[in-house]
């Protein structure tokens, strides 16, 4: 036996091309509320994100105006740090100076009093 062949109308699959129709429409209408959500999503992430850098740019700027001063008088320290070890270098010598002269000082006495006691 052979199965029984059901005609089928054009008007029978009316409903069904419908609902699928409204399915499909459906479908393509969540997608586009969800691109535009992720859209929007994307706008607002990334005006977030030229605020951070350009809050990274201020805090840049006012680091390396900050450094600055300090570079300044670490130069001046520096600077007097050299003077401070001539000066110490100076006083050495004048030590030494002053030592020398005191042997000569005291070695002519010391002759002289020979020279005396003579």
């Amino acid at each position: 036996m052979l199965p029984r062949i059901i005609p089928v109308s054009p008007l029978n699959l009316l409903p069904c091309c419908q609902h699928l129709h409204s399915t499909s429409q459906k479908e393509l209408k969540f997608a586009r509320d969800e691109c535009n959500r992720s859209a929007t999503d994307k706008q607002v992430a990334d005006r977030a994100v030229e605020r951070e850098h350009k809050a990274m740019l201020r805090y840049r700027q006012m680091y390396d105006e900050s450094k600055t001063p300090l570079l300044m008088a670490q130069q001046e320290t520096q600077s007097l740090k050299k003077e401070l070890e001539i000066y110490k270098k100076r006083e050495d010598t004048s030590k030494k100076e002053v030592d020398v002269l005191e042997r000569e000082k005291n070695l002519q006495l010391t002759v002289i009093q020979k020279v005396e006691g003579e």
